[in-house]
């Protein structure tokens, strides 16, 4: 799964974010990757932040999903 937005306003000029679930065996790997341009260097930091939330609000949905689907 996929994803890119745009941006006319704020920091960012675009965002795009991808997340691949790959069979492993009888588990899955998770692969996530987050590619943020921005248009001022003073975003930086504002990136960073998004881009740990973001990663550990999915690492816990994936959790979450995990425990209540275990068979």
């Amino acid at each position: 799964y996929s994803i890119t937005r745009e941006f006319n306003e704020g920091p960012f000029s675009s965002f795009h974010s991808t997340i691949k679930l790959t069979p492993n065996g009888e588990t899955t790997s998770l692969n996530i990757s987050i590619d943020i341009k921005y248009k001022e260097d003073l975003a930086t930091p504002l990136i960073s932040a998004i881009q740990t939330k973001g990663a550990n609000d999915l690492i816990s949905y994936c959790k979450s999903y995990q425990k209540a689907n275990k068979e």
